[in-house]
Formats: C-alpha cells, sequence, structure tokens
C-alpha cells in the first residue's frame, strides 16, 4: 500500500478484529471448567499422556474467538461481542524486593 491513509485504517481494522476475538476467546475459556481429565478413568491413555497442568490450553484465545465468531455467523445467530475482565489490582505490596 502506498497510501498511508489507507493502510492506517487497514490496521486500525485489523487490530479491532484482533481484539474482538480475544475478548469473545477469552469470555469462552473462562467459562469452561477447569479441566475434563478427572472424569477419566486413571488407566485412560489421555489421561496419563496430559500435560500436568490444571488447565492444558488446545486453543489460543484468539483462536478461540474467531471459531465461535464464525460458528454464530454460520449458524445465523447474533455474533458474541465478548469483554475483558480485568484482575483485581492488589490491595498491599510485599516486602520482598528485586
Amino acid at each position: 500500500m502506498a497510501d498511508p491513509e489507507r493502510a492506517e485504517r487497514f490496521w486500525l481494522a485489523v487490530a479491532i478484529a484482533t481484539l474482538w476475538a480475544v475478548s469473545v476467546g477469552g469470555e469462552a475459556e473462562a467459562a469452561q471448567p477447569l479441566s475434563g481429565l478427572e472424569h477419566l478413568p486413571e488407566t485412560r491413555a489421555a489421561r496419563r499422556r496430559a500435560p500436568r497442568r490444571a488447565h492444558p490450553r488446545l486453543l489460543s484465545c484468539a483462536q478461540r474467538g474467531v471459531l465461535l465468531i464464525v460458528a454464530a455467523m454460520i449458524a445465523i445467530r447474533s455474533l458474541p461481542l465478548g469483554c475483558f475482565v480485568p484482575q483485581p489490582w492488589p490491595t498491599f505490596l510485599s516486602a520482598s524486593g528485586p
């Protein structure tokens, strides 16, 4: 692109679309249970091979968000908006420093 104003509009659209996808995917991930592995018997290979993390992430928030938005479009449902929930600000400072 040679026109700076056109490039500016393009990058603004890309930034907004990315923010939307991440917010929808993050909201969907927050609504999921922490893990489904505890329902499997100990002898299942999937449970033995699973990472030892409490919640292994299979899709990024952006990927999950894009999939949910596309699925809503295909099913002709209202589009998900997503939201960001900020983490609470710490109320005290730790005594240990750098």
